[in-house]
């Protein structure tokens, strides 16, 4: 992936996949609501097109498409980067995603003993090299931006400040069904204090 992005060797891996494939959705959305096509922002058809002049000429002839399936707020988010080219966009996609990696980590050295110990580079790295973060960054997901609120809700309740806890949660609107399983999970371990 990022010898393609680097070398300017095209849109598409080895195998002929987009690169940051889940970002492509994100990028349609951007792009869609950018150019004030809100119709077409749920429109499959109208994605894989925009998808098929992205990456022409396409490596692979299975037409693969990552769906937008996400609230329409949420492409709001993207429309700034859809005024980049693919790759530009990617790549600032993956720097805002290194720069809440370090984020993430910054508030758990903080909030965890036992993390304070290690510098902040080693507990980065460590952190990089556990498969789903490094999955999350070549797929081109949105996981390190949505750990961080549940990141800050972890480190909140730590201190017992509820109130901030909530309001951290209340930033997963976006994936709602993550604050849903941290809201069971407190009230299970509440200990009936609910």
């Amino acid at each position: 992936y990022l010898v393609s992005i680097a070398t300017g060797g095209g849109r598409t891996d080895a195998a002929g996949a987009i690169v940051g494939a889940d970002f492509s959705a994100f990028y349609w959305a951007g792009t869609a609501l950018r150019e004030g096509d809100t119709h077409a922002l749920y429109d499959i058809e109208a994605e894989a097109e925009f998808l098929a002049t992205l990456i022409a000429p396409a490596t692979n002839d299975e037409g693969e498409v990552h769906a937008f399936v996400s609230p329409p707020y949420w492409g709001l988010c993207f429309a700034p980067l859809a005024a980049l080219p693919y790759r530009a966009a990617l790549a600032a996609f993956w720097t805002l995603c290194a720069a809440l990696l370090v984020a993430n980590v910054v508030v758990l050295r903080r909030t965890l003993p036992a993390l304070r110990a290690e510098s902040l580079g080693r507990a980065v790295l460590a952190a990089l090299l556990f498969f789903p973060v490094l999955f999350s960054f070549l797929g081109g997901q949105t996981s390190l931006i949505v750990l961080l609120p549940l990141v800050l809700a972890f480190a909140a309740l730590r201190r017992e400040r509820d109130f901030v806890a909530g309001l951290a949660l209340g930033l997963l609107a976006v994936k709602p069904q993550l604050a849903l399983g941290m809201v069971v999970a407190l009230l299970i371990l509440g200990g009936g204090k609910w």
